[in-house]
């Protein structure tokens, strides 16, 4: 609701803040890590997007509506960039019930991306970094992140 306490808290925040050791989040943490949470293995409703894209990018027919959607796994991006450099290995057994998922996906991601490459999109291909701390909380070094496809 527009102008209750969750929403003036988030208008005030802005946006969730992540630092190397911990998250201040938009929205209550209630809210953010439990029911606007993906979390496995639970149903949350949700806005659907359904889209018909060929293999070369473009959208030929979409439509929204709302439904409910279950989450089978959590993944981090390098488990998920693991899985589709290799789908023999070690991720892609703990989670091979979704591997096929994930192929279908990264699939539309490439699709996707030739139609932006097609359009002359702008790649600002900024080096995004990491801070590294040690076991006292203090930083020890910042890298660079490698960035992936996922």
């Amino acid at each position: 609701q527009t102008g209750n306490a969750i929403d003036i808290d988030a208008y005030d925040r802005a946006t969730s803040v992540y630092f190397p050791r911990r998250v201040i989040p938009m929205l209550p943490e209630k809210l953010s890590n439990g029911l606007c949470s993906l979390n496995p293995e639970v149903n949350r409703l949700c806005m659907v997007c359904d889209m018909l894209i060929t293999e070369e990018g473009d959208i030929h027919a979409y439509q929204f509506y709302p439904a409910v959607m279950y989450s089978h796994a959590r993944f981090t991006y390098t488990q998920v960039a693991a899985i589709l450099s290799n789908t023999k290995g070690l991720d892609a057994r703990k989670f091979k019930d979704r591997v096929d998922n994930l192929l279908d996906l990264h699939g539309v991601f490439k699709s996707l991306l030739k139609a932006r490459d097609r359009r002359g999109a702008i790649d600002l291909d900024t080096v995004e970094t990491q801070i590294v701390c040690g076991e006292n909380g203090r930083i020890e070094k910042i890298v660079p992140r490698v960035r992936n496809d996922a």
